[in-house]
């Protein structure tokens, strides 16, 4: 699905107007006019997962020119003897790489980035469709509000959101969420961070027979003070012990 949407020319217009700047809301607001909040979601978590890419190139890239560096620097300081104009240029383009690399890894986070999380904080709260959880859990994925505080609201909006499409799934609808969107939602059950989350998860999961789930929900039974958590783990087991 995120794949199809970055085919897109509309995801490509829209991505082009976010990735340049940093952008106040309402302007971003401007951006996503006329798309609907379920598609709006989509491209914008499709524009988190391109920004991580770009991300992560500049990040080996940084890693690249910091090594290159310091191997110069090291093999021109501990060369003896009389150095030439060329050996001194060399000498001086270590510490310039250094340098390079360093203003690289200042800017990590792109406009791209704020922007799309600017979006999603709009509008999060305003898609419904089942066929969005997809996109949903992806943009989860990639915001940790965790780490950066900033990211918090967001992170909360969309597993709030998340845990409220979660509970309209029927059982089939259970056992057909893609591997991505099951592997966040074992990660949301094991980090219980979202008490709500891990209730709808485990029944989701439960219901759909997802084996790998059953030493998560067991942990919980004995472990988590929400009571909420505890029922859903139980039914949740309950699920997992009924199949044949």
């Amino acid at each position: 699905m995120l794949a199809t949407q970055r085919d897109s020319p509309a995801y490509a217009a829209l991505r082009d107007k976010l990735k340049g700047q940093q952008l106040p809301q309402d302007e971003v607001l401007r951006c996503l006019a006329g798309l609907s909040p379920d598609l709006a979601a989509g491209y914008l978590s499709a524009c988190l997962a391109e920004e991580r890419t770009q991300r992560q190139r500049q990040e080996r890239l940084v890693i690249g020119l910091s090594l290159i560096g310091l191997v110069l620097w090291i093999a021109l300081n501990g060369s003896g003897g009389y150095m030439t104009a060329s050996d001194w240029a060399i000498l001086l383009f270590g510490p310039l790489l250094i340098v390079v690399a360093a203003v690289l890894g200042a800017r990590r986070f792109r406009p791209l980035r704020h922007n799309a999380l600017t979006g999603l904080r709009s509008v999060v709260t305003d898609v419904h469709e089942k066929e969005s959880l997809q996109a949903l859990c992806s943009a989860a994925q990639l915001v940790d509000g965790a780490r950066h505080p900033w990211e918090a609201e967001v992170e909360r909006l969309l597993r709030q959101r998340i845990a409220q499409i979660l509970v309209r799934l029927s059982a089939d609808d259970g056992a057909l969420l893609p591997e991505s969107s099951r592997q966040f939602l074992l990660q949301a059950i094991e980090d219980n961070r979202s008490p709500e989350l891990t209730t709808s998860a485990l029944l989701v999961l439960g219901s759909a027979q997802e084996v790998a789930v059953l030493p998560l929900a067991e942990t919980l039974l004995r472990s988590s003070l929400t009571e909420s958590v505890r029922e859903a783990a139980t039914e949740c087991l309950a699920e997992l012990r009924r199949s044949p």
